[in-house]
C-alpha cells in the first residue's frame, strides 16, 4: 500500500510538472508569432486602406488582442504554480489605485448600460505593496463585474478594518447588481480553465484563468479573495490583504513648471558600481538626464578604491559582481576611516525582488535598494529624497530629456517580451541610433548565451555557470525582458545551492525564452533601422 501510495504520488507530481511545462512552452511558442502577427496589422493600419479593409484589420487586431491576454494568463499560471512570480514591493497611494481602476473602467461599463461607483474609507497614508499586481486583481474582478451585469451597479469599495502601529488591514470589495453565480459554482469559479456565462450574452464568454490567477497572487500577498453571490440579485468579491502603512511624502517639495514631479538637485556626483556594461550605460544615460556628474566601476572592488578616493554624493552598488559583491564593497567602504565617501548614501541595485532582500542589504551598510531594471521615475525620486530637489536658481531637466537630445525615435511595439514602458524610456534617452546599438550588443550576448552555458556546465562550473546567468539576467532587466530575467536569476540561484538537478531543468527551460527574446530584439531593431 506504501509503495502504491508513493507510485500514485509520484505520477501526480510529474503530471503537473508536465502540464507546467507544456503550458509554458506553447505559452511561449505561441507568443512569438503572434507578436508578428499584431505588429504587422499596425503596420498595415498605417497605410492606406478603405473603410471595409481598416474594419477587417481593427477585427484582426482585437481578436489577437484577445489571445495574447489569454496567452499572458497562462504563462502567469505557470509562474504562480512554478512559484518563481514574485511581487514587487513598494509605497503607493491604495486610494489612488482604486481611483484608476473605476477610472478606466467606467467606458466599457458605460457601454453595457452600467454605473460604476467608488467608496473609501481609507487613512491618509501610503501602503508598502505590489501596486501591479493588486491593480491586476482589481481589473479582474470590477471586469468580470461589468461583463455579468447590464443596466445596473458596479460598487468598487475599500475600508481599513484594524490599523495597528505601521501594520492595516484592508478589506477591498466588488460588488454588482448581475446575474449572479449559482451556489454550486461558487469555489469552481477559483479554478482554472473555468467559466459560467449567461445564456444569450456572448460578451460574457471568458477565459476562465482570471479568478484562478487573481486569487493565487492574494494569497501570495498573505491575503485571501472570497465571493458570495444570490442568483438573480448580483455577487460580491472580497480581497482581504494586510499591508505595512508608511507617511505619505510632504506636499510641500515644489513641482516642475509644467505641473509635473520634482526634479533632483543637478550637479550630484554619483558612483555606479555595475558589472554589466549596458546597466552602467542605462543607468549612466538616467543620471545624467538630472545633470549628476557620473563616474563607474566594474566590479566592488574598484568601487571601494573609488570611494575611498573621491567623495560622491551617492552611491548605486549592484548587489552581485565579481571579485567583491555589492555587500562586501558596502561593508569595506564603511569599515575604511580614510575613505572619504565612508558616510554617503549607498543604495542596492538588484533584480532578485525577494521579502528580506533589502533588510539584508540594510544589515551590510546600504540604505536601501532599486529594483532592475531601474525606472526614470524610481531614480527621480530617489534623488530627490537623498539629495534634494532642483531650486529656482538651477531650472530642472524636463523628464526624461537631457537639454541636448536629440528626438528619439517612436519604438512602436516591443512586442510581449520586452516591456514597451522600458524600450521607450530607453529609447527617450538614448535616441535610436544608440538604442539601436545596444539591441545588437544585447543580441550578440544572447546568441552566445546557450553555448557558454553549456560549457560551464560541462566542465561542472557551477559557479561560472551562475556569473554567466546572472550578466545576462542583467541585461535582459534592461530591455524589460522579464520572463527570460526571472529565469536566468533562478538558474543562478541553483548554481549557487549547489542544485545540479535544478541547473539542469533551468537550462533545459531556457531555449524557448532565449529563442522569444531574440525574435523579440531583431524585431525591434529592424523597427528601429525602418524609422531611420
Amino acid at each position: 500500500a506504501e509503495q502504491e501510495l508513493i507510485a500514485a504520488r509520484d505520477e501526480a507530481l510529474a503530471a503537473a510538472r508536465a502540464r507546467s511545462s507544456l503550458l509554458a512552452f506553447m505559452s511561449h511558442e505561441m507568443r512569438t508569432p503572434l507578436n508578428g502577427v499584431l505588429a504587422s496589422l499596425d503596420l498595415l493600419r498605417g497605410t492606406s486602406l478603405d473603410a471595409r479593409q481598416r474594419g477587417h484589420v481593427d477585427t484582426a487586431t482585437r481578436s489577437g488582442e484577445i489571445l495574447l491576454h489569454l496567452i499572458a494568463d497562462a504563462l502567469d499560471v505557470t509562474r504562480l504554480q512554478a512559484d518563481v512570480l514574485m511581487l514587487r514591493e513598494a509605497p503607493f497611494d491604495l486610494g489612488g489605485l482604486l481611483e484608476e481602476v473605476a477610472s478606466i473602467s467606467r467606458p466599457a461599463a458605460q457601454a453595457r448600460g452600467n454605473a460604476v461607483l467608488l467608496g473609501l474609507d481609507l487613512p491618509a497614508l501610503n501602503v508598502i505593496g505590489d501596486r501591479d499586481r493588486l491593480r491586476q486583481i482589481l481589473i479582474n474582478l470590477v471586469g468580470n463585474a461589468i461583463k455579468f451585469t447590464r443596466d445596473g451597479t458596479i460598487r468598487l469599495s475599500a475600508a481599513a478594518t484594524q490599523i495597528d502601529d505601521d501594520e492595516a488591514r484592508f478589506d477591498i470589495a466588488v460588488e454588482d447588481s448581475g446575474i449572479g453565480i449559482p451556489p454550486d459554482q461558487i469555489e469552481r469559479i477559483f479554478e482554472e480553465f473555468v467559466t459560467i456565462d449567461a445564456p444569450g450574452d456572448p460578451v460574457t464568454r471568458g477565459t476562465g484563468l482570471g479568478l484562478a490567477i487573481a486569487r493565487r497572487i492574494a494569497t501570495l500577498m498573505g491575503g485571501s479573495l472570497t465571493a458570495e453571490s444570490t442568483p438573480g440579485s448580483g455577487s460580491r468579491f472580497l480581497l482581504r490583504v494586510s499591508m505595512t502603512t508608511v507617511p505619505r511624502p510632504p506636499a510641500a517639495a515644489p513641482a516642475t513648471p509644467d505641473g509635473g514631479e520634482p526634479q533632483p538637485r543637478r550637479g550630484a556626483r554619483v558612483l555606479v558600481v555595475e558589472d554589466n556594461p549596458t546597466n552602467r550605460l542605462v543607468i549612466g544615460e538616467i543620471l545624467a538626464l538630472f545633470g549628476c556628474r557620473v563616474s563607474a566601476a566594474e566590479d566592488g572592488a574598484d568601487g571601494v578604491e573609488l570611494a575611498r578616493a573621491e567623495r560622491f554624493d551617492l552611491i548605486l552598488m549592484d548587489v552581485s559582481m565579481p571579485r567583491l559583491d555589492g555587500p562586501g564593497a558596502t561593508r569595506a567602504i564603511r569599515a575604511d576611516p580614510a575613505a572619504l565617501s565612508r558616510e554617503v548614501p549607498i543604495i542596492g541595485l538588484t533584480a532578485h525582488a525577494m521579502p528580506d532582500t533589502e533588510a539584508g542589504l540594510r544589515a551590510a551598510g546600504m540604505q536601501g535598494c532599486l529594483y532592475k531594471p531601474v525606472r526614470v521615475a524610481d531614480l527621480r525620486r530617489l534623488l530627490v529624497s537623498l539629495l534634494g530637489h532642483a531650486g529656482e536658481e538651477d531650472p530642472p531637466v524636463p523628464a526624461g530629456r537631457r537639454p541636448d537630445a536629440p528626438e528619439a525615435a517612436d519604438p512602436g511595439d516591443a512586442g510581449g517580451t520586452l516591456e514597451d514602458e522600458t524600450i521607450a524610456e530607453l529609447a527617450e534617452m538614448l535616441g535610436a541610433e544608440a538604442l539601436e546599438a545596444r539591441l545588437a550588443a544585447f543580441a550578440a550576448e544572447l546568441d552566445g548565451l546557450e553555448a557558454a552555458l553549456a560549457a560551464a556546465r560541462a566542465a561542472g562550473d557551477l559557479a561560472g555557470t551562475g556569473r554567466i546567468a546572472h550578466r545576462t539576467a542583467g541585461s535582459a532587466a534592461v530591455f524589460g525582458a522579464r520572463a527570460l530575467r526571472t529565469a536566468l536569476n533562478a538558474l543562478e540561484a541553483a548554481c549557487a545551492a549547489g542544485e545540479a538537478g535544478a541547473v539542469d531543468a533551468g537550462l533545459g527551460a531556457l531555449a524557448p525564452l532565449v529563442a522569444e527574446c531574440r525574435a523579440a530584439v531583431s524585431e525591434l531593431g529592424a523597427d528601429l533601422r525602418a524609422q531611420d
